[in-house]
């Protein structure tokens, strides 16, 4: 049971984290893409319209199959997605992938939070929500300051922006690694 405690604490950090990241990224993604700032908020907008969309279609899946391979499968989904973010060389396909994420994230989202209610005690569910809550704000915290700190920075033959969602696939990863 531990081991879920710990996938959804991550999973919780990496949820946020993410949201904050592409606009933490602004700078070095327009000057990687050759677009403007403005323009580069859609990315966010278009993310949250299929996230809103694609929320009621959760249930079914609950209702086949088990939650942990719910949240296994759209954290892979989701690290794939992320994986891509990382390598879009045009506004388009960062367009089109940051959308799917919002699905991916539409899928996690509800069953983080069902999986939390159904692993804690009454007496105790308000601590496992204050812990995941805790996890997402520091998933917030560390990513978007990291966005802010490696802008324009690169490793090896890669920038700064491409690192960034590269660890977030490997963690989303080990998330579909621990819901096994």
């Amino acid at each position: 049971v531990m081991y879920l405690f710990v996938l959804l604490f991550v999973a919780s950090s990496l949820e946020n984290g993410d949201e904050v990241l592409v606009p933490a990224s602004y700078h070095a993604i327009g000057e990687s893409l050759g677009v403007s700032v403005a323009l580069l908020g859609s990315l966010t907008f278009g993310r949250s319209v299929l996230q809103t969309g694609s929320s009621p279609l959760v249930a079914p899946f609950i209702d086949l199959l088990p939650r942990h391979t719910v949240l296994g499968l759209s954290c892979i989904a989701w690290g794939v997605c992320t994986f891509c973010t990382g390598w879009s060389f045009s506004y388009y396909l960062l367009f089109i992938f940051r959308a799917l994420t919002g699905i991916c994230l539409a899928f996690a989202i509800p069953t983080i939070r069902s999986l939390m209610s159904s692993l804690t005690t009454k007496q105790n569910r308000v601590k496992g929500f204050s812990l995941l809550y805790f996890g997402s704000n520091v998933g917030a915290l560390f990513l978007g300051h990291g966005g802010h700190l490696s802008r324009g920075q690169g490793i090896f033959s890669y920038k700064g922006m491409e690192i960034r969602f590269y660890i977030i696939c490997c963690e989303l990863h080990d998330c579909w690694c621990l819901a096994r």
